[in-house]
């Protein structure tokens, strides 16, 4: 199927195992259908451009940095017996640091892990250890 560059841009194109062409805007070229609706080329048609393939939307990117990680509250859930690094990241993925899983297991609220992972983290958060005070 024919196709032409319509993108405004130069395009390198493999045509075969070991061959690659550059494709300038303007060009016409012969490309199965998927590789040219892929590279955003319009499709020819005995001399007469068709339709402009669709175009991709490109996803925004995210602005800024990813929020620091609690790493003393990260090591310390490492340190339970049951809790890896996914689970521990799980959690600090829904509250941020220890005080703010304290202040849920204080209200009484369900906690957005396994009911096991809840068990374990209800003992051991529950209650201010001699340690654990300021």
């Amino acid at each position: 199927m024919k196709f032409k560059n319509t993108t405004g841009e130069m395009k390198i194109v493999r045509f075969g195992e070991n061959h690659f062409r550059d494709v300038n805007p303007g060009d016409v070229v012969e490309l199965p259908k998927d590789v040219g609706e892929r590279l955003g080329f319009s499709i020819i048609r005995e001399g007469v451009e068709l339709k402009d393939a669709p175009k991709k939307e490109e996803k925004p990117k995210p602005k800024g940095r990813k929020p620091k990680k609690d790493k003393k509250f990260f090591n310390k859930l490492l340190a339970i017996d049951g809790i890896g690094k996914k689970t521990a990241e799980d959690i600090l993925a829904s509250y941020k640091n220890e005080k703010n899983l304290r202040a849920v297991i204080k209200a009484g609220e369900h906690l957005a892990v396994r009911d096991d992972i809840a068990e374990i983290l209800k003992k051991e958060f529950s209650e201010e250890k001699e340690g654990d005070k300021k």
